[in-house]
């Protein structure tokens, strides 16, 4: 079943930190051994497959092709190794298979092979290799000595937009919008933008700016209000930050695309936690952020879980607004890497050491 983008991803989940971690030593050593057990990794797992979808609903593969005009299957160990940014391939859903399934997809279609994580670790698995894979898999046979030679030589990942898609060509996106730019000390510049930048620019301002600035110069009437307004609420906030830039018929997420819950800790302790969109993601944005109000001590805190420079990192922030215009902030990394199911007993333990959750 295909789950279209703009929907929740929690459906999609795959925690692929030991997956990562056997491909970076296969990337480290390429020894025989690190490449078995890469192998035997991908066969039991799922992975995440771009797709298009047709009037009836059903998902198609999404196809990328060489130079050399060859077409490969691309397959990403996570909906965080997807890539993001001008030039990136795009498709109407994500589907998750089992690596085997396309394995025999690609034994099946005129494609030279599979590639992993093309924009990023790029393991590159040739058809004769995915042949033989199927074949252990179905225990008909078993890996010798040869079998190393059917790989590709590890490469530098693909770069964005050295690629294409098998079924569209990839257009030159026009400047459409005229952004002004707000530096941290307070001076200002005109920057022209296409959609897509102006999208990316957008989502590090509010995330990271923006909404930290605004929830700081009133933190407890900020906890009421999405307390109240919920999802609406952020959206609502959302939207008019692209108005303000006149750049609101830009916007590009709906009510689904956020979550948010409220709660309190102990007496004295709000925090409001919102889900944001898994649209539009770059380094550094918010995968979550916490609203937190200390009613004792009258202290309101914004804290952000980001996306990583790498993809097993997701560190954990604080911002903290600066003067009075403009979109100036402190960015302070708190914790290098928090778990998902983690964020808010770290949050909790920052703000009352001991009492959060395991």
């Amino acid at each position: 079943m295909a789950i279209r983008i703009k929907d929740r991803l929690k459906a999609l989940a795959i925690d692929d930190h030991k997956t990562l971690d056997i491909i970076r030593a296969f990337s480290d050593r390429g020894d025989r051994e690190t490449f078995l057990a890469m192998l035997d990794q991908f066969a039991g797992i799922d992975m995440i497959s771009p797709s298009t979808v047709d009037d009836e609903g059903n998902a198609h593969p999404v196809f990328l092709q060489d130079e050399q005009k060859a077409f490969w299957l691309p397959l990403y160990t996570s909906v965080n190794s997807l890539p993001s940014g001008d030039g990136a391939p795009k498709s109407d859903a994500l589907t998750k298979v089992p690596f085997l399934g396309a394995c025999q997809l690609t034994v099946q279609a005129k494609i030279a092979g599979i590639i992993v994580n093309p924009f990023s670790e790029k393991i590159v698995l040739q058809k004769i290799l995915i042949e033989k894979i199927l074949s252990v898999s179905r225990g008909e046979s078993s890996y010798d000595e040869e079998d190393m030679n059917f790989r590709t030589d590890k490469g530098e990942p693909i770069q964005e937009g050295k690629v294409t898609r098998a079924d569209e060509e990839q257009e030159e996106e026009e400047i459409v919008i005229e952004v002004t730019v707000t530096k941290p000390d307070g001076s200002t510049n005109q920057q022209a933008m296409t959609e897509s930048q102006f999208n990316y620019f957008m989502r590090q301002q509010v995330d990271l700016g923006l909404l930290a600035k605004a929830f700081l110069e009133d933190p407890q009437d900020s906890i009421r209000h999405f307390t109240e307004g919920g999802v609406k609420a952020i959206d609502a906030f959302y939207e008019s930050c692209y108005r303000l830039q006149g750049g609101e018929r830009f916007y590009p997420y709906l009510l689904e695309d956020f979550d948010l819950m409220a709660l309190t800790v102990g007496e004295d302790l709000d925090i409001v936690r919102i889900d944001m969109p898994q649209k539009y993601l770059i380094v550094p944005c918010a995968k979550s952020v916490f609203l937190t109000w200390d009613r004792k001590k009258k202290v309101g805190r914004y804290f952000s879980v980001e996306i990583g420079k790498t993809l097993s990192q997701s560190p954990l922030s604080e911002v903290t607004a600066v003067g009075d215009q403009g979109i100036s902030f402190h960015h302070e990394v708190l914790l290098e890497h928090v778990e998902d199911s983690a964020e808010l007993s770290a949050v909790v333990d920052i703000l009352r050491p001991g009492q959060g959750e395991d």
